[in-house]
């Protein structure tokens, strides 16, 4: 078998594993707008190089048939390409956007490895390996325990209240109360290019809140939940 036809099949393995990663990550770990608001593209672009480009590549370098030590040479070659994707899956997995937290006036992504189901009321929200992110309405301690929250937090004592899974509650139970928190759409529309077949008066909006980037949520008034996400910076529209 020759250099080119060895690396050729090196590199269609690796397009073949490639392509189903990027199906999981895109369509359950990350769906459209998370993979923005979380900003995974540098990892992406990692796994990209190593898998397509440096491995295939150092098989056209190395293979020569019937060259002695050539089985261990495309072992370490394996090894190091296996070693790296499983690195960038770990990563991806553990900041992947578990739980979408509607938060007082906003959504918040918490991801994987920031919060623990158990300590909630409602474990069985818990997402698992193929799980899109889950709605999660948070209900805000009042008086006396909220003020008391607020001091811990600006202390550092404790998490913000989006990462406290004891207040989290079932979102579609709440609907009524994030509906009173969004704003018209409608008093902003003339700021905003909307997505084709959006009546501005059939959405509300609030922020969401993501790691490297904020957007704008559309929140359908009849089902409570998000149905589009704008890429722009919510804390610069002026809403009249």
């Amino acid at each position: 078998m020759s250099k080119t036809k060895a690396s050729l099949i090196h590199l269609s393995l690796s397009v073949l594993v490639i392509s189903f990663i990027f199906l999981l990550i895109f369509f359950v770990w990350y769906p459209s707008p998370f993979d923005k608001t979380q900003g995974i593209s540098e990892i992406l672009y990692l796994m990209l190089i190593v898998d397509l480009f440096l491995g295939p590549l150092l098989t056209f370098v190395v293979y020569k048939q019937g060259k002695r030590g050539l089985a261990t040479d495309l072992s370490i070659i394996a090894t190091i390409q296996i070693s790296a994707l499983i690195y960038a899956l770990y990563v991806v997995h553990k900041e992947r956007p578990a739980y979408i937290v509607h938060a007082i006036d906003r959504y918040e992504v918490v991801t994987a490895s920031e919060v623990n189901m158990q300590e909630s009321s409602i474990p069985e929200m818990e997402i698992g390996f193929f799980t899109k992110p889950n709605y999660i309405y948070v209900e805000s301690p009042k008086g006396d325990a909220m003020a008391q929250l607020v001091i811990d937090v600006l202390s550092g004592a404790s998490n913000d209240l989006e990462r406290l899974p004891q207040y989290y509650q079932l979102y579609e139970k709440n609907i009524e109360q994030v509906l009173s928190k969004g704003k018209e759409l409608s008093s902003i529309a003339n700021q905003l290019s909307l997505p084709k077949g959006i009546d501005p008066k059939e959405y509300l909006f609030a922020p969401i809140v993501g790691k490297r980037k904020d957007m704008l949520a559309l929140i359908n008034k009849k089902t409570g939940y998000p149905e589009q996400f704008i890429d722009v910076d919510p804390w610069t529209i002026e809403n009249n």
